[in-house]
């Protein structure tokens, strides 16, 4: 059986094809990428170590419109704002579209308003 270490895990971290997987639905990613471990006769709770805010924030600060949607959608899904609020409220202002720069305004507020407690 292979195990996820250190030494393996880190050069993924910076990998550029990460950024594909914000393609995928992120409410069933952890679902599947267990079922697939699984599959391979891998540890599925090493799905567990993937780095998905990681490649979240490789997405919002890719510099295409296509990524940086899709990692927004992966944002508001699992809210991941607090992750990664520094690349939202870039997007806030460097955005390259009008809709880009709002839906990140709109994270960025529920993310601020959850982290300063308020409802």
């Amino acid at each position: 059986m292979v195990q996820l270490s250190d030494v393996t895990y880190r050069p993924l971290e910076a990998s550029q094809s990460l950024v594909t997987l914000l393609q995928h639905e992120p409410t069933t990613f952890w679902a599947t990428l267990a079922r697939d471990l699984d599959a391979e006769n891998l540890d599925a709770s090493a799905a567990a170590a993937f780095p998905l805010v990681a490649c979240v924030r490789m997405g919002l600060n890719w510099p295409s419109e296509h990524w940086q949607d899709h990692a927004l959608k992966w944002v508001d899904a699992l809210d991941l704002g607090n992750a990664v609020l520094p690349e939202l409220e870039r997007l806030v202002t460097e955005g390259r579209t009008q809709h880009l720069r709002h839906r990140a305004r709109t994270l960025a507020r529920r993310s601020q308003r959850v982290k300063d407690g308020a409802t």
